[in-house]
């Protein structure tokens, strides 16, 4: 697979950071705050539904322990379905949190 290469790099007047002001300009490590706050969002909500997902697979077992269960079928039956997720919204949090979900998956 070949690597992307920026075609503005020898063109200053495409680059982003041309249409900025003197201001502007002295903000823009913002950029890059942000998006370390959105990966860390997105790993603290994959974390917390592996969390939720062990938790609820824990509970499940202390209910209804293997050998308690009298049935031939409780015994047998399968682990519960993981923890579903949704995502309201595909801004930039939700579709970094989409593709973070799917990766850990």
């Amino acid at each position: 697979m070949a690597a992307v290469e920026d075609v503005t790099a020898n063109l200053p007047s495409l680059q982003f950071e041309a249409a900025l002001t003197r201001e502007e300009k002295e903000m823009l490590y913002l950029r890059g705050r942000s998006h370390a706050l959105t990966v860390s969002a997105c790993a603290q909500a994959a974390f917390l539904v592996a969390i939720l997902n062990d938790a609820r697979q824990k509970i499940v077992e202390i209910k209804f322990p293997v050998k308690k269960r009298s049935s031939k079928l409780l015994q047998e039956a399968p682990k519960r379905d993981p923890l579903l997720v949704g995502i309201i919204g595909c801004g930039r949090l939700g579709k970094q949190l989409a593709n973070t979900l799917l990766k850990i998956l």
